[in-house]
This record gives C-alpha cells, structure tokens and sequence, in this order.
C-alpha cells in the first residue's frame, strides 16, 4: 500500500504488517500479511487517521511460505527513478516481490529483471500517489537492488520481500 502523507494506518483484523517505510511525510509504503482461510471476505478496508491518497494492490501468493519473510526498504529523493534495496536472504525459487512507491500520479515500469504484476494509483485530490508491484524468481540467496521508472519525478520508496 501506498499512502500520501503520514497518517496511522488500521488494518483488517487478521492483517500483520511486515514492514512500513516512510520518506519524511511525502509518501510511505506499506507491506502487510495475511494467510487465508475458507472464509475470506470479496473485500478489505483499511482506514486511516486522517483523510489521504491511497493505493493498494493484494497479492496472491499461493503454497508460499508462512514463516518467515525477508525483507528490506528504503527511500528515494525527487526523481523519476524508484530504487529498491538488495537483500541477502532467501533459497533458489523465492518469490521476491518488490513495491515501488511515488507521490504522485504518474506510470512506473517495472525492471527489466521483474514483471510488473499490479499497479494502482490514488484517483481523487489535489495529491496523489501511485504503487507498482513486480515480482520475479529468486536465482540464489542474493536480491540485487533493482531500480524502476516512473514517468514523472516524484519522491519515492520501495520495499522488497522475499518469500520461501
């Protein structure tokens, strides 16, 4: 999830947040968890402290591990260039997921070592936000940072997961 702003986010029962990176109080993202059961609602809210732009992307991860998780972020000043950290954890065939944030309306393209798998942006007010998801397959225990573009300068953030 990607949020304008700074607000305190409140996720759906059940949801369990992996990690939150913020740059200042221009954009952060958000990366939360859930194993699903039989009984899954068609639909999750999350609610914030105070009204802000907002783009969220769920993705399904089926027969993935739900034990550990490695992951890392970090954030980017003004530029059309979103850079996402390496991370030195995993096993050959992880999926690395990787979330690609910028605060504002614009189109990221995934890196050429990814596939772009969702992309989502904020629709309404003055300041907006977009989120791009890609993933790709885990070649040994090493993730490269990788670096995607937007096609607007903005600031930015992104964060990688790696799951077993």
């Amino acid at each position: 999830m990607s949020v304008r702003g700074r607000p305190a986010i409140d996720p759906p029962a059940g949801w369990r947040l992996v990690r939150l990176d913020r740059n200042g109080t221009v954009v952060e993202v958000a990366t939360y968890t859930k194993v699903a059961t039989d009984d899954e609602p068609t639909a999750y809210t999350w609610t914030f402290d105070k009204s802000q732009a907002a783009a969220g992307v769920l993705v399904t991860v089926r027969n993935g591990s739900s034990g550990s998780v490695a992951d890392a972020g970090g954030t980017n000043p003004k530029s059309s260039w979103i850079d996402a950290p390496s991370v030195n954890a995993g096993q050959h065939g992880s999926l690395v997921l990787t979330a690609f944030a910028a605060s504002t309306a614009t189109r990221i393209s995934a890196p050429d070592s990814m596939s772009g798998l969702e992309s989502a942006g904020s629709t309404g007010g003055r300041y907006r936000t977009t989120l791009l998801v890609a993933a790709a397959s885990l070649k040994d225990g090493d993730v490269p940072s990788t670096r995607a573009r937007a096609s607007s300068s903005s600031a930015g953030a992104a964060q990688v997961l790696v799951i077993p």
